[in-house]
């Protein structure tokens, strides 16, 4: 009985720290998917900026038509760094999410599973209580019986002492 009474507080406390973690878990998420929004506002700011400087650049080199090929070129490939970059970050905070949703996840079923073991370990508890009070009160009742059938037999053995000496 002791043993199921342990196990209970040790469920509850794994039941405890799973919420803790749970809990943990969505912060970290939230914190994450904050700084996945900032960083991509950042991002994007920045990638309009580059456009932007390199649309200006452009626009000057060929007002003074010195602009050459292999300067836009070089331009364009410094673009597609930048946003290859920015996807990039983008993949690894999606992957980050990912985890952490998934470690999300496996903390609720966690939770659920030690509940459901937790219910069953009390009803394994009742059960043995009732089964034990059963057999207590069958013992109570055998030795009432028993205690009755002394007094009849001591009460018979009076009546025939009783009549013997009359």
């Amino acid at each position: 009985m002791e043993q199921l009474e342990t196990k209970i507080r040790k469920a509850d406390m794994e039941k405890a720290e799973l919420g803790a973690k749970e809990q943990s878990s969505r912060e970290a998420l939230q914190q994450l998917q904050s700084e996945k929004t900032q960083m991509e506002n950042e991002m994007s700011q920045k990638a309009i900026s580059l456009k932007k400087d390199y649309e200006r650049q452009i626009d000057e080199l060929q007002s003074k038509m010195s602009n050459t090929d292999e300067q836009r070129k070089e331009i364009q490939r410094q673009q597609v760094a930048s946003e290859s970059e920015f996807d990039k970050q983008r993949a690894l905070l999606d992957q980050k999410i990912e985890f952490l949703e998934k470690a999300l996840e496996d903390s609720s079923k966690r939770e659920k599973e030690l509940g459901l073991e937790l219910k069953n370990s009390k009803k394994d508890f009742l059960n043995q209580n009732r089964e034990q009070t059963q057999q207590l009160e069958k013992q109570i009742k055998d030795q009432i019986k028993q205690i009755d059938d002394m007094k009849e037999q001591i009460y018979d053995w009076e009546t025939k002492y009783s009549d013997q000496e009359l």
